[in-house]
């Protein structure tokens, strides 16, 4: 019982044969995971992130038109809750292709 402490509260350096394959073979299993996943986009996911800038450049642009629409819309209640759901929806959306946008972008480098 006393053996997984050590090892565990063993410091870095500490050179162990009980410690030492335990740690290779979980580091060796780690490395393989980091390995085999792509650091580089598919060429589906370049296109992907292509259009993911078009779309944000679309959606942020949408915003404060939509922003105009409803001040303009203040007296009609329809035209105001039609806005108002497209706003949240283009907000939704946004915030949704800026997490996929960011996601793909870091995989780019």
């Amino acid at each position: 019982v006393s053996s997984p402490t050590v090892r565990e509260g063993a410091s870095p350096n500490q050179d162990s044969p009980v410690r030492g394959p335990h740690v290779s073979k979980g580091s060796s299993k780690g490395d393989a995971g980091a390995t085999a996943k792509p650091k580089k986009l598919t060429f589906k996911e370049t296109r992907e992130l292509e259009a993911l800038e078009k779309t944000i450049a679309a959606a942020e642009a949408r915003l404060p038109a939509i922003g105009k629409e409803l001040a303009a819309a203040a007296s009609d209640a329809g035209k105001v809750h039609q806005l108002f759901t497209e706003q949240q929806t283009v907000e939704s959306k946004l915030e949704a292709d800026l997490a996929r946008w960011a996601e793909l972008a870091e995989r780019a480098g």
